[in-house]
């Protein structure tokens, strides 16, 4: 698929989950993962496929009753040793997945509804088919959180009062920390430029913009500035810190001819107030080289940086600029500023949000000349990457429409994408 690193990233962490909670091994399909990251969990990178291919069918070798039975009945297979015969496999109901072509076509809505209701885990025929095949360009896991045979293992996993650590229903950011562990060049040209221009910052504002995507509707780059700038005044007001100071106070007599006459001396307290730390710092990544000098000028007398402008050259067919190492740095670097600026309807932005932990403040697109046209919406605390089919699943009805809203999160999944 040709999609930029906020479709896919997404759609790698719910397959993390899916092996997880179904006690599978994860097997990431996808070319250029293995350059750019270094997963503290075990899962099986393409270059290594064939391998976990054959090793399965071997394990599963003691089942030749299920499994002719499975070929009987068409089951789509993988031929694990290039013999022409094939051990058989499924793939998952797709999740919305615009622009993936499937035959026969799927039902979107009977899909969504499936993730939400099925059991994965006992029920057929997922449960007796060696290998599931599952792909995206949206994020799943909110429908495995919903989903009651899965919700269980979420609630443990994820919940606050857990001693894990772990957090409240933000598993993206939870999992990021162990499977999205950059490779160590890129992770020291993160390192080099945070050394460079974060560190020492009372507080670094990033700002995410996505403008070649509806481009017609696409907001004034005075917004972002104007939010990012309210943001920062706010967080600063907030730093700020009251500190009392003990100081001896010695009340003389008007008529004394020295201090040693003072007929009082009282202790008292006084506030002072003063900003804990440094100044303000912004970081830009957009898509267009001009865009980001426009910001970075909108933004003086602010320090601003950005990354490297070589990362926004050759962009792909659907206008995602530059390479994959570039766009992960410039990802991550958004996700390690204290607060975050991105553009509705963007995954990079929503991606970069949930890494990091931080939970972004949305500019929406239009004109904003009306009361139920807002500028921007924050996220009420969620730092999740957006579930753009969530304002689907919310108009489902019955069983699953219900499952769904009784999510902690699926407001914002139904607010941060068209």
């Amino acid at each position: 698929m040709h999609v930029g690193m906020g479709n896919r990233l997404p759609a790698i962490i719910t397959g993390l989950f899916l092996a997880m909670t179904l006690n599978r091994t994860l097997v990431v399909e996808y070319d250029g993962f293995a350059e750019l990251f270094e997963p503290e969990i075990d899962v099986v990178l393409k270059k290594e496929v064939r391998e976990a291919i054959k090793i399965a069918a071997e394990e599963w070798a003691d089942r030749e009753d299920d499994l002719d039975e499975l070929r009987r009945n068409g089951t789509n297979g993988i031929d694990a040793n290039a013999t022409g015969e094939a051990v058989p496999s499924m793939e998952l109901p797709l999740i919305g997945a615009p622009g993936i072509r499937t035959k026969p076509p799927q039902n979107k809505h009977q899909n969504l509804r499936t993730w939400l209701t099925a059991d994965f885990v006992n029920g057929q025929p997922w449960s007796r088919v060696p290998f599931l095949w599952f792909r995206t360009m949206d994020y799943g896991t909110p429908l495995l959180e919903s989903n009651p045979h899965f919700k269980p293992w979420f609630d443990k996993t994820f919940d606050v009062s857990s001693s894990n650590g772990l957090g409240t229903h933000h598993p993206f950011h939870a999992a990021a920390k162990r499977m999205l562990r950059l490779k160590p060049h890129l992770q020291k040209e993160v390192d080099t430029f945070v050394k460079e221009h974060f560190d020492g910052a009372g507080l670094v504002v990033g700002l995410q913009l996505r403008t070649k995507k509806f481009s017609w509707s696409f907001p004034k780059l005075q917004l972002y500035v104007d939010v990012a700038k309210m943001i920062a005044r706010t967080r600063l007001r907030g730093m700020r810190e009251v500190k009392e100071v003990n100081r001896t106070v010695v009340l003389t007599n008007a008529t004394a001819s020295s201090p040693n006459d003072s007929s009082t001396i009282a202790t008292t307290k006084t506030s002072t107030i003063t900003t804990k730390t440094g100044n303000v710092r912004f970081f830009v990544a957009t898509d267009d080289l001009a865009t980001t000098n426009k910001i970075i000028s909108l933004l003086h007398p602010y320090e601003a940086f950005s990354t490297s402008p070589t990362s926004l050259s050759n962009a792909d067919r659907n206008n995602n600029p530059g390479t994959d190492s570039a766009a992960v740095i410039d990802m991550r670097l958004l996700s390690l500023c204290d607060e975050l600026v991105v553009t509705f309807g963007s995954s990079f932005g929503f991606v970069a949000s949930a890494w990091g932990g931080v939970p972004p403040h949305v500019i929406m697109h239009g004109k904003h000349d009306g009361w139920d046209k807002p500028v921007f919406w924050g996220s009420g605390g969620v730092s999740e990457p957006c579930m753009f089919e969530g304002r689907t699943v919310g108009k489902l009805g019955g069983e699953a429409e219900r499952l769904w809203k009784e999510s902690p999160n699926w407001v914002y999944h139904s607010q941060c994408h068209w």
